[in-house]
């Protein structure tokens, strides 16, 4: 089956989705901060999982190419691979850890956890010593997304037999973490050993597997399923009722991953064909919004404090709401077009290596 793209080269169910994910974060990370909101739905953490799963998809799909070419091409895919990761993910992440890192950095302190988060190393984080999380928050996620990339990357190399080895390795993480806890190894945070046991062993770097299973699984498919388009409605809805049942009983990588992949399945049939604007620009823009939007929460304080006094009823719970979601998206739109897009189109331009030798996929 071949998957549609739209004039832009986007899948346009990911980019729907990659907007509904980040803005999924947001609503969670607002709920957090905003007093008396517990009656708004808890389970926008889970657009992370969505994340990771279209994480895996796109790694698969821009390097679908790659089993055909001889050693050196393979080589040289890889190689590209990862300078392309590199430079999409790592200098815009490096700038929110210089902003949330501002005070630090200004009393010329550099402490060991920073010098971690710059290279991508879990630490338990100084505020939640049970949560490993970098200096900025959420950017535990790119320390699962860097571990994603080294792997595949290097899977690259074994061509033909990349993707079962990908998902070998990834389960192997997961047995391993399952089997050290079962022999009572280290499963504190004071600790390497219990670090690596914690992090690189959770099931929730099954979901990369996911994507990238699904990805082959489509591209392998003869033809778009005969489904009436009203069902793929009503399995993006199930998958999403299934993601809220599933927060929060453990074992995340299976009860939130599996209907975080029904989702992208469902979504990318379902907008197949279409063109919506305003997703695509969100879409693009998620990075951004997802990197900076607890940072742009500063800007409501002032509407925080005014709004003091009143009791926390729906009417201000729902316009302190609104306001963190207006400058989250405000805020990261922004800096998705005054920064990331052209420090991106400069670096690709500069640093991102091109040659007749490897597909022109490899390079999306």
């Amino acid at each position: 089956m071949k998957i549609a793209v739209n004039p832009t080269g986007n899948i346009e169910g990911l980019q729907v989705l990659r907007a509904i994910a980040a803005l999924m974060v947001v609503l969670h990370h607002a709920r957090l901060s905003v007093p008396g909101s517990d009656a708004w739905p808890s389970f926008g953490e889970a657009g992370v999982d969505i994340f990771f799963v279209i994480s895996g998809f796109v790694m698969a799909y821009t390097t679908r190419l790659a089993d055909d070419l001889p050693m050196r091409g393979r080589l040289q895919a890889a190689g590209m691979f990862l300078r392309r990761r590199v430079i999409r993910v790592v200098p815009l992440y490096w700038l929110a850890l210089l902003w949330t890192s501002r005070r630090e950095l200004a009393q010329r302190h550099v402490s060991t956890d920073l010098v971690k988060d710059f290279f991508f190393i879990p630490h338990p984080n100084s505020a939640f010593h049970t949560w490993l999380a970098p200096t900025l928050q959420q950017g535990w996620t790119l320390n699962y997304e860097a571990f994603f990339y080294v792997l595949f990357g290097a899977t690259i190399l074994f061509g033909s037999r990349r993707i079962a080895l990908l998902l070998g390795a990834l389960a192997s993480c997961v047995v391993a973490g399952y089997l050290l806890t079962m022999a009572g190894w280290p499963a504190d945070l004071d600790s390497a050993a219990g670090i690596a046991r914690r992090f690189y062993g959770d099931n929730i770097i099954l979901e990369f597997g996911y994507g990238v299973l699904l990805e082959r699984a489509m591209a392998s498919a003869g033809t778009r399923p005969g489904l009436p388009g009203w069902s793929f409605w009503l399995l993006a809805a199930l998958g999403f009722a299934a993601l809220g049942l599933g927060h929060g009983l453990g074992w995340r990588g299976v009860l939130e991953g599996l209907p975080a992949a029904l989702i992208v399945w469902a979504c990318i049939q379902l907008c197949a064909g279409r063109r919506m604007p305003v997703f695509e620009l969100l879409g693009a823009a998620s990075y951004s919004i997802y990197l900076f939007h607890w940072a742009s929460f500063g800007a409501v304080k002032p509407l925080a404090a005014a709004l003091g006094g009143l009791p926390n009823g729906p009417a201000k719970v729902t316009l302190l709401m609104a306001a963190h979601f207006a400058v989250a998206v405000i805020a990261g739109l922004a800096i998705h077009v005054a920064v990331e897009k052209p420090f991106t189109r400069w670096a690709s331009r500069r640093f991102g290596g091109r040659t007749h030798k490897v597909p022109a996929v490899l390079s999306a």
